[in-house]
């Protein structure tokens, strides 16, 4: 233990080693950029490259069993987001009939949106299933289901589009279509829970048979997935375009995109040498946030750990009983000066004494024996009573008296110190008898303020000891507040 009273490295390592401290859960240290965007499938590499060049975070793995999919926001894939099974239960041939239960669920976490490329081969797969996810007797309410080889030349748009999306059909969508030879798409159904207007698909392009060759819909509160053909000539775009439209629902997950007026090929040379200032200014900035978020936290660290050892000692004085208010107590008379035998360690099993035997390097042959007492209610006269029992002790064991008592008591442990009332309060004719014993009762929050003071203002100590040694009643906060008051204006003993 250190001057303070506080644990030295040493005593802090071996409380680590006996799992005394806990660790806790700090700052993500590799945080990605939004939006995050995975492709996930060997046919877009060269897609993930061309996305790098305007999104800050792009990834690409071969399979979505190689990615962790909770660390991104979007993934551009061609596996299906939901799947159904149904599994046919024998009835009993009587009263039980022969049912089929069926049973469906999404794939994906549900946080994330989903970029889905449709093959022209790919039919008969569940996309989607209404109610999200379910164990049931019957079929879905709805279901998105692929369909591929119809036949037809039919195209029909789709009124209250999106500006952006208008032009993306006609200009991409609308000529992949027409050099088909037949359609594929999706193609709703609806089971026996299905109420008309609850299709939730918002088609981009209708085919023949009103085959939806791409559409959108959303797969929670929080995501949404659009289905592209592969046939179309190019995804970026379209994969552009549905990021800005994620912005408008969730700008946090999905930031705003800069536009073309934004990117390098179209900036003046004066735009590309102050954006590269900025850029410069912004890294640096960057990392002088990044040292001062590091400092932060090391003051919050260091709070954090001053706070627990205070717990442990210092705030002990006022909220702790028993054992931990001995030792809190103990280690106050240490911080302030004294020295401190604690009896109850140097007794033989079962004859406990005194809590404590004080002197005073200062004052030779003083010696006060001394109790901690720790109370929900009022401070009792137990401790009274057993420092005179102790006291009979001492002059047995000793021949000597001793030259004061000291009863340390920390009352209504529960309530807030600053709203206590002072230790014994109306019973001055109990403290008058116990002072006129060299007696004092000494109120923990009272040795709180000087402990305070001793470690801010260690040249006080030795006026704190004889202050105290010539003390006898009580000594309450206020009273110690006054003292320290006028001892700040005088030069230190």
């Amino acid at each position: 233990m250190n001057s303070d009273g506080h644990q030295t490295q040493a005593e802090e390592s071996n409380a680590v080693a006996k799992g005394v401290n806990r660790v806790e859960r700090g700052r993500t240290l590799t945080e990605q950029q939004r939006p995050r965007v995975l492709l996930i499938g060997a046919a877009f590499k060269e897609l993930a490259g061309r996305l790098g060049e305007i999104l800050p975070t792009v990834g690409h793995v071969g399979h979505v069993a190689d990615a962790n999919l909770k660390e991104w926001d979007c993934i551009l894939t061609v596996e299906y987001p939901a799947t159904i099974a149904q599994a046919p239960k024998k009835g009993d041939g009587r009263q039980t009939p022969d049912i089929t239960e069926w049973k469906w669920r999404q794939e994906f976490n549900s946080h994330l949106s989903i970029v889905l490329v449709q093959t022209a081969w790919d039919g008969g797969k569940v996309v989607e299933c209404w109610p999200p996810s379910a164990t049931r007797k019957a079929m879905p309410d709805y279901a998105l289901m692929t369909s591929t080889r119809v036949v037809g030349r039919h195209l029909t748009e789709v009124k209250g589009l999106s500006d952006t999306l208008e032009d993306l059909v006609k200009q991409h969508l609308v000529p992949a279509a027409k050099r088909r030879e037949d359609h594929f798409g999706l193609e709703p159904r609806s089971g026996p829970g299905f109420k008309a207007g609850d299709v939730p698909v918002r088609p981009f392009l209708l085919g023949p048979d009103d085959l939806i060759l791409a559409g959108s819909y959303e797969r929670s509160d929080k995501a949404s997935v659009w289905v592209l053909p592969s046939d179309l000539p190019d995804l970026l775009p379209w994969i552009v375009a549905a990021l800005r439209e994620w912005h408008d629902v969730d700008p946090e997950r999905f930031p705003a995109l800069p536009d073309w007026h934004d990117a390098d090929q179209w900036r003046s040379a004066e735009e590309v040498r102050l954006r590269a200032d900025l850029d410069q200014f912004e890294q640096t900035l960057k990392a002088d946030v990044a040292r001062l978020l590091a400092q932060r936290q090391e003051h919050r660290d260091a709070l954090d750990e001053a706070k627990a050892r205070a717990n442990a000692f210092e705030r002990a004085l006022l909220t702790e009983q028993g054992t931990p208010l001995e030792e809190a107590v103990a280690k106050a008379l240490t911080v302030i000066g004294f020295e401190v035998r604690e009896m109850d360690r140097e007794a033989e099993p079962g004859k406990f004494k005194e809590d404590y035997r004080i002197t005073d390097p200062d004052a030779p042959g003083w010696i006060a024996l001394g109790e901690a007492k720790g109370f929900t209610k009022g401070v009792s006269e137990v401790g009274m009573q057993s420092l005179s029992r102790w006291a009979g002790f001492f002059i047995k064991e000793t021949g000597d008296f001793p030259t004061a008592r000291w009863y340390i008591a920390n009352h209504m442990v529960r309530q807030d110190p600053s709203t206590r009332p002072e230790p014994l309060h109306g019973r001055d004719d109990v403290i008058e008898v116990f002072a006129a014993d060299n007696g004092l009762v000494l109120d923990t929050r009272a040795l709180f303020a000087l402990v305070r003071d001793a470690q801010e203002n260690p040249e006080h100590r030795g006026a704190i000891r004889a202050w105290l040694r010539g003390q006898a009643g009580v000594i309450t906060a206020a009273k110690v507040d006054a003292w320290l008051i006028g001892e700040a204006s005088s030069p230190p003993v």
